[in-house]
């Protein structure tokens, strides 16, 4: 109570100061066209007095609670800074780099003060809500934000920067398995009310949901980079026609759904594995230029990076024509490297490329991985993921001898035996749900 009287201090000086300049200034402009007119319902009632006192100057209250939320993001009471940020927020709602920065600074900045991996997914889905149910809305138009919330998705709550990269993504599956249990988005007319309640609580619009489905292939809801495109997809009408970030996050989602697009999920057993998504890269290769998301050499970067992900799995898994495909509209991207003209040569050339600066440790745990992702796969049931695993692990270990030195890329080929049977014990581990 004695921080938020301190505030209030801080406030009410300020309101004296300008107090006097407001009421010879007359009338002030009035409530923010963009504005919500309940905005100010849920502040402290020192606040929403100099809220409706300042009229104008509610940028420079702003001000004084943004300082003070910094202050106290620094002294470690995390709870009051989110909460003075919150009102800063609802002073200017209609200033998106406020929520951006918020939200950023929630999921990111403090999330990553918590220890415990449950208090830092808490944090991450108050940014998420926090944009998604507040920012969104008080700016609809806004690309910025738009984007800002499928890059939380695609990069935050997709656990890349977590130790356990697994816990967010099951976390998401969970959540979303409770809605949708399948992970795909009803067909039209098939939406039960109970169902549609819960969409709009996840804030999904399922009329865009099957557009995204439409435009895309049938995606996984369950899947962080699914949500990513949707976000992305809604800012579109909104974004920069030069920049398009909206298009260029939606590409990069894209790709890493073609590596890792299809879901076997099971919570009881504690299994959560990740197979490629041929379809989408076979109709990514046929239909990438339909779906005009490229209009600037920014976006045909990350175009690039689609093909090419869909020529090395469409390849790996054993569809030889359509990595093919994939090859022949890479190699006419304008600004792209030269591109092989076997396909073959070309996969070994993008693998190399990208393993330049891998030690060979960190190319042993590739590999490695790889093959208890093909072990996990075989334990399913489905033998072509499991074959296709094996012979990306395969591929990689080929292009070894190009980017490792070669007294190191030597012991791992004479490791060979080892290393498959290591995938194939942690393999066992996961499929008996001793791993998470």
């Amino acid at each position: 109570m004695k921080r938020y009287r301190e505030a209030l201090v801080w406030i009410l000086l300020i309101a004296a100061g300008f107090g006097l300049a407001g009421w010879l200034a007359g009338p002030g402009p009035g409530p923010d066209p963009g504005g919500d007119a309940s905005a100010t319902e849920d502040y402290p009632p020192g606040v929403r007095f100099v809220t409706v006192a300042l009229g104008g100057f509610r940028g420079i209250l702003a001000d004084v609670l943004w300082l003070r939320a910094a202050q106290r993001q620094e002294e470690g009471d995390f709870f009051e800074a989110a909460q003075l940020a919150g009102w800063v927020t609802r002073l200017i709602p209609t200033y998106p780099e406020i929520w951006s920065y918020h939200a950023w600074n929630i999921a990111y900045n403090i999330g990553a003060m918590f220890p415990d991996p449950e208090d830092r997914w808490a944090w991450v889905m108050r940014g998420v809500r926090l944009l998604r149910d507040e920012g969104i809305p008080s700016n609809p138009h806004s690309a910025k934000l738009y984007w800002e919330l499928g890059w939380m998705y695609n990069d935050k709550v997709s656990g890349r920067w977590e130790e356990n990269p697994l816990y967010f993504r099951v976390h998401l599956a969970a959540d979303m398995a409770s809605v949708i249990q399948t992970g795909q988005a009803p067909a039209p007319g098939q939406l039960d009310p109970a169902t549609g309640r819960r969409l709009e609580e996840a804030g999904l619009r399922l009329t865009v949901m099957q557009q995204v489905d439409a435009l895309f292939g049938f995606l996984d809801w369950r899947i962080p980079e699914t949500h990513a495109i949707y976000w992305a997809y809604r800012g579109k009408p909104y974004q920069d026609p030069v920049s398009r970030w909206c298009d260029r996050l939606i590409w990069t989602s894209l790709a890493e759904q073609v590596g890792g697009g299809t879901l076997y999920f099971d919570p009881a057993r504690k299994l959560y594995v990740l197979g490629p998504r041929l379809d989408l890269a076979q109709a990514g290769v046929r239909g990438h230029r339909s779906w005009k998301l490229r209009a600037h050499t920014l976006t045909a970067t990350v175009e690039e990076r689609f093909l090419e992900e869909a020529m090395i799995m469409l390849y790996a898994f054993g569809e030889a024509s359509s990595a093919g495909d994939a090859r022949q509209e890479l190699a006419e991207l304008v600004g792209v490297r030269k591109i092989e003209s076997k396909t073959h040569d070309a996969v070994l050339d993008a693998l190399a490329q990208r393993m330049e600066e891998v030690s060979p440790e960190r190319a042993r745990q590739i590999v490695q991985g790889f093959l208890k992702r093909a072990a996990v796969w075989r334990g399913l049931g489905h033998e072509r993921f499991a074959a296709g695993f094996v012979r990306l692990a395969e591929l990689h270990r080929d292009v070894f001898s190009r980017v490792i030195p070669a007294g190191d890329a030597g012991r791992i080929l004479e490791q060979w035996p080892a290393i498959v049977a290591e995938a194939q014990r942690q393999a066992d581990s996961t499929l008996a749900g001793e791993v998470r």
